[in-house]
């Protein structure tokens, strides 16, 4: 080496315009391929469960169509709003755990650095 500093420019690669529309139509199809199932489970949703596996790719029709039903009974089944309660209770307690035991951590550290850089040797 030298002792000259050196310099390091940003590089950045050449794609010709046909090669990034075949990039751009293959992410595009990539992500409506990862999309599709959760779209699949909300159309799903709005059907009776004896309709879901007759014909899983149709939309929801007159008869088979039960509206925000399904939701209404999975919040009242699954004990949503406790769960989320109780949820939200421990997320806010390990967050003001973390917070005060990092302040309590820093300033004993702040404390310890000062008192052993007042001692003389």
């Amino acid at each position: 080496m030298s002792g000259k500093a050196k310099t390091v420019e940003n590089q950045q690669m050449e794609v010709s315009k046909s090669t990034g529309a075949v990039m751009t139509a293959f992410f595009g199809v990539l992500s409506l391929a990862f999309l599709f199932p959760i779209f699949l489970v909300l159309v799903n949703s709005f059907k009776s469960k004896f309709y879901i596996s007759d014909a899983p790719f149709q939309f929801p029709k007159v008869g088979t169509y039960v509206g925000l039903t399904n939701y209404f009974e999975g919040v009242r089944k699954t004990g949503f709003f406790p769960a989320f309660g109780r949820s939200l209770f421990i997320t806010v307690s390990v967050y003001y755990g973390v917070f005060r035991g990092g302040n309590c951590a820093v300033h004993l550290h702040d404390r310890v650095v000062h008192y052993e850089s007042k001692i003389e040797i």
